[in-house]
């Protein structure tokens, strides 16, 4: 008896490998089957239910990521760009009170408008949508147009000023370089 004991225990030994190809194989095989359809399910929602923001503007962005703060934003913005205004028109009333030349004056006109044009751009475009809890309308070539336009101010303004007036023997102003 205890040789039939062990012939069975070796037997099932032996019949192991094909008792597991009959019952595991079967179960991964489902399992497989079952998981492929909940990833490709999970995948269908992830992919409709994801918007990437990587075209979107950057106050665009900062307006879907953040309402509130994107408001107070503009806000201060704004305070700080009346500021910017307010000298720029006390730069104006300097420019034609003194005794400057005509391009000065001109430079200054030119600064003015393009402050103002920009500020009522700005303020049609982004400010006022704001208040009213709508996203911007504006883009990049927007802000390159806004930097071209500020960069070609600095540059014309520092023309005017690299040129030195030397004074005469009597104290009087003599020629620029």
């Amino acid at each position: 008896m205890d040789q039939d004991l062990d012939d069975d225990l070796v037997s099932e030994f032996r019949d192991l490998p094909s008792k597991f190809h009959q019952t595991l194989i079967p179960d991964l095989e489902r399992m497989s089957t079952t998981s492929k359809a909940y990833i490709t399910k999970a995948n269908k929602e992830i992919t409709e239910g994801f918007k990437p923001l990587v075209g979107l503007e950057p106050l665009k962005f900062f307006y879907a990521t953040s309402q509130s703060s994107y408001v107070c934003l503009q806000v201060l913005q704004t305070l700080g760009y009346v500021l910017y205004l307010l000298l720029l028109l006390m730069y104006l009333v300097l420019v034609f009170s003194t005794e400057t030349g005509l391009g000065c004056k001109v430079l200054g006109l030119g600064q003015t408008f393009v402050g103002f044009a920009v500020g009522l751009h700005y303020y049609v475009t982004v400010f006022h949508r704001a208040v009213l809890n709508q996203p911007p309308k504006t883009n990049w070539k927007v802000h390159g147009i806004y930097a071209t336009c500020f960069l070609l101010i600095c540059v014309l303004s520092g023309v005017d000023r690299r040129k030195k007036a030397y004074l005469e023997d009597g104290g009087d102003e003599g020629k620029k370089s």
